[in-house]
């Protein structure tokens, strides 16, 4: 048990569950790139043109003249599993059948979104290390909700460093309903021994949010650096953040 302090705030908490894209690395320097070898490959098999790529890039969210993934988007938010189904939707589209359209998604994600990560890739999103070692010291448990798959997670959290600080990890493939259904919550409640009432979640989007009430945590905190999202974050949230550096803990010194 631990307190939070965030601005002028203070959350008395037993354990911290964090989002992993846009929450702990930059969202779209990472998975932009992926998602444009994604839909290439997918258009290649098919010998399709820019009409397809740009279907496909308008329904699961993300610009290609930005490199940005719009808020809330299915790419934002979603699962691999949804977004192959979905862009298996829009192959069949173009004379394919539904079986093969989203076995083709699907193979041609495991060849791009999926592949192993790569020096340079990942952008993390403040000290990470730096902040978990304090939380850990003040006896705060430490957690990952992400609808991103168990190996990625995995290879992640080893890449920044910080997997010895995370004691409990629930992913997109596991056998459980994704975000925002709250089984990840109470999961790894189950996991550590503790109650959602005594918890906090910190994520970048609003299925976050709803992610933390639908599972009765205590406390829900935004993370973003946009304006637009920070002000829609904060009408569903205890507090927003731009980093993981703007939370301290509450010493015995202090």
């Amino acid at each position: 048990m631990g307190t939070v302090i965030i601005g002028q705030q203070m959350f008395l908490v037993d354990c911290i569950i964090f989002d992993k894209d846009g929450t702990l690395i930059d969202f779209d320097l990472f998975w932009g790139p992926r998602t444009e070898k994604w839909v290439d490959a997918m258009a290649a098999s098919l010998q399709l043109g820019d009409d397809f790529k740009n279907e496909v890039y308008e329904l699961i969210g993300y610009s290609r003249l930005k490199n940005q993934v719009r808020f809330e988007s299915p790419l934002a938010v979603a699962s691999m599993d949804i977004l192959c189904s979905l862009a298996g939707g829009v192959i069949c589209q173009y004379g394919v059948p539904w079986f093969q359209a989203r076995i083709l998604a699907e193979d041609c994600a495991n060849s791009t979104m999926s592949t192993e990560l790569k020096m340079g890739e990942i952008t993390p999103k403040g000290d990470l290390v730096g902040v978990m070692q304090q939380l850990t010291d003040a006896k705060i448990s430490l957690a990952l909700v992400t609808n991103d798959n168990r190996q990625m997670t995995e290879d992640t959290l080893a890449y920044l460093g910080i997997s010895d600080f995370v004691s409990a990890l629930v992913c997109g493939d596991d056998p459980i309903p994704n975000k925002p259904a709250p089984d990840g919550i109470w999961a790894i409640t189950k996991q550590l021994s503790l109650t959602a009432d005594r918890i906090m979640m910190i994520g970048d989007s609003l299925s976050d949010m709803q992610f933390a009430d639908n599972a009765g945590a205590a406390f829900r905190i935004g993370i973003t650096s946009d304006p637009e999202a920070a002000a829609r974050l904060a009408d569903r949230a205890d507090a927003v953040i731009t980093s993981v550096d703007e939370l301290s803990v509450l010493t015995n010194q202090q």
